[in-house]
Order: structure tokens, then sequence, then C-alpha cells
């Protein structure tokens, strides 16, 4: 399978950061992390997660403290966990005392024959099929950035 990534800067406005974005076709990776705070804390998000799907893509029994579901592939729990450790790595190292920063994420992970991907937040990701002329949402989200906009409603 073929990977092309392309990205549109956020118009209008409604401000949202630029996101960090780790592409990796060979290994079938993309990452797309956006800061909320200091733009370091999404390239960290970027970086645990990268050390944990090292460490699992050599060791299929690679440890977790989150467990693993049975209902999803070892690509998905490797997401999962991989999702759950930089929010973890987050929280301990920037958000202990109080919230200063936060990351909205996209993470997929695609083979031959499988399409992965665990979302919090943006970006929205649409699947753009040959012969098709409409995109398809892949994972519906509502953006709650309209919410702090000043219409006074």
């Amino acid at each position: 399978m073929g990977a092309e990534f392309t990205s549109r800067p956020y118009g209008g406005k409604t401000f949202r950061p630029r996101p960090e974005v780790h592409l990796d076709a060979e290994a079938g990776l993309l990452l797309v992390a956006t800061p909320w705070g200091p733009r370091s804390v999404a390239r960290k998000a970027i970086e645990r997660m990268l050390e944990y799907l090292t460490v699992a893509k050599q060791d299929n029994e690679a440890t977790t403290p989150f467990g693993r579901l049975a209902g999803l592939s070892p690509a998905a729990n490797a997401l999962r966990t991989a999702a759950m450790l930089a929010n973890e790595s987050i929280l301990r190292d920037e958000n202990k005392s109080e919230y200063k920063a936060g990351v909205e994420l996209f993470a997929a992970s695609f083979g031959e024959h499988e399409f992965t991907w665990v979302q919090a937040g943006a970006p929205q990701p649409f699947l753009a099929r040959i012969g098709r002329r409409t995109l398809t949402p892949l994972g519906p989200q509502v953006d709650l950035a309209l919410d702090l906009s000043d219409t006074g409603q």
C-alpha cells in the first residue's frame, strides 16, 4: 500500500496550532500531534510513542502497563498503548501540579492489509479512494475550538 500525506493550514478567525508530523512510509506509521501549549510537548508525545512502537515491533510480547484488548489487532494494541504512554508522560512531566499543555493526536499504522488509527481531537482524517470523487471522513469529530469564539451564543 502506498502512503501519501497532505495537509492544509487552518484558515479563518479560529486559531489552530500547527501540528508536528512524523511520517515513516517504510514502517507504515503516521503520527500527527497538535500542541496546545509549548511545541515541545507535541514532539515529546511523538518521541514517546516512537519509543514504544519500536520496542513493540521488535518484541511482540513487550510488556505494557495498560494490558492488551482481545478485540484489537497487535498493531491497534501497540498504537493504543503508545498513545496512553505519551499521555502519561505529558501528565507526569508537564501537568503534574496544574494543566499547562495538551496534545491532540492522530496516529495511524498501515500495512498491506490493515489500516489502524487512534485519535483524540484533531486532525480530521479523510479517505480518498481511486475512482471516487468524494472524500470519506474516517473518524468524525466535533471541533470544540469553536466554543472559544466570541459569538455570544
